[in-house]
């Protein structure tokens, strides 16, 4: 892509560009570019990234969220873009708003608190991360992310839901979370008919599997994810509130705590993969290996930009925003912003304050499951050192791609190691 091709609007269609000459472009020309062709502004740095971020709710609303003043994300229905988003729900933590959003929020952070994750650590993700590389050790070969990235976060999520984990019902999830995720990832580009169709098909297929789950655990009483949603639920929604809307927040976990993860995880192992990290990770300071896992999510970070339209007129970054424009915050760019990181497109494992990056967003709407992913990420890593020796790049297979739209991530994988 030349300089004179890019613009700001190639940051919301899905494909296999790298973005990084469009990223330095965008940094070249300011905070905050408007874009004619999109109608849009874009926030690139990450000082501002932030500042909108903390503000969500109060200044901004979310692209994703209906709103029945302009049009329905994707040029979608409203019924049927609730049912494909929210379950048939507009009670889901990606809908909801206000003081109910908030208390929505606290309670899906607390399922992951360091004293929660201290337990899950040992107990539920290092046992699924050590099963899935047995699965492959042996062969001196894999392909990690069909066979360890998108393998590890929908195990641990149906663990923590008390969800079935045999091999048929997850690749059967996968199926219908990749068709959903595929949507998604088309919102900013208008989906063609055929991409919502197929959507819409595994969405109503993944509440038939789910829903007799959630029925189930009504009366509260279980530890699982979905037994605790159902016994907080009359303190944190506001009535009128049903099965639909503990449904609807059960998706948004199942599936959100898939797709973000999975393209984390496979962009951790494309940095281990493609730079000269591996031997002070393989010295085993757990501040090291910490820290790789942020430069990583700083780098590729899971989810690339967030739409938002403001609420009342505001000045930002020295421009007048008028309420009802889009400004899209594109956090990809800001993990890259030359004012905020030295060397910005470099791995650096002691910068200070690493995680200070916008991989899982900020404020009120950061991503509640941030504490859960970093922990997979790091059993993730310590396996793959641990594990997988002499591991490199397959020279003979198809190379790495970075590819995708509202998520990104590197595929194909192919690696080969020393058989186990």
């Amino acid at each position: 892509m030349t300089r004179a091709q890019i613009r700001p609007g190639a940051f919301l269609e899905p494909g296999d560009d790298e973005p990084w000459e469009l990223i330095e472009d965008l940094h070249h020309r300011g905070d905050l570019i408007w874009d004619d062709e999109t109608q849009a502004w874009y926030a690139t740095s990450a000082e501002l990234c932030k500042a909108m971020g903390r503000r969500d709710d109060l200044l901004w609303q979310s692209g994703l969220i209906p709103n029945l003043d302009r049009d329905v994300p994707a040029g979608l229905d409203l019924a049927t873009y609730v049912e494909l988003m929210g379950g048939g729900s507009r009670k889901t933590i990606t809908f909801l708003e206000g003081e109910e959003h908030d208390r929505l929020h606290r309670f899906m952070r607390a399922q992951y608190s360091p004293k929660v994750l201290e337990r899950w650590r040992p107990e539920i993700i290092r046992p699924i991360v050590r099963q899935r590389i047995d699965a492959f050790a042996a062969r001196g070969r894999a392909e990690l992310v069909h066979d360890l990235a998108t393998q590890v976060p929908p195990r641990v999520v149906a663990t923590l839901m008390a969800l079935p984990t045999d091999d048929v019902w997850i690749d059967r999830c996968l199926g219908l979370v990749a068709a959903s995720t595929d949507f998604k990832q088309r919102q900013a580009s208008r989906p063609s008919a055929e991409v919502v169709q197929r959507a819409l098909t595994a969405a109503r297929e993944l509440k038939q599997l789910l829903m007799p789950f959630v029925l189930d655990r009504r009366k509260g009483t279980g530890d699982d994810f979905i037994s605790r949603l159902w016994s907080c639920a009359p303190q944190i929604f506001e009535p009128p509130w049903d099965e639909h809307a503990i449904y609807g927040n059960v998706k948004a976990q199942f599936e959100g705590g898939q797709s973000t993860t999975t393209h984390a995880a496979a962009n951790l192992c494309y940095l281990l993969l493609t730079t000269s990290v591996r031997e002070e990770v393989r010295a085993g300071d757990p501040k090291v290996s910490a820290n790789l896992v942020e430069e990583a999510l700083r780098l590729y970070g899971g989810v690339a930009f967030r739409p938002r339209y403001a609420k009342e007129d505001v000045m930002l970054a020295g421009e007048q925003v008028r309420a009802g424009d889009l400004v899209v915050t594109l956090n990809l760019a800001a993990g890259r912003d030359p004012d905020r990181y030295p060397c910005p497109a470099s791995v650096d494992l002691h910068r200070q304050a690493p995680g200070d990056h916008l991989a899982f967003h900020v404020g009120p709407r950061a991503c509640a499951g941030q504490a859960l992913a970093r922990a997979q990420l790091g059993e993730i890593l310590h396996a793959m050192v641990e594990r997988l020796h002499d591991l490199r790049l397959d020279p003979d297979a198809d190379p790495p791609v970075y590819h995708g739209g509202f998520h990104r991530g590197w595929a194909p994988l192919h690696v080969l190691f020393d058989p186990a």
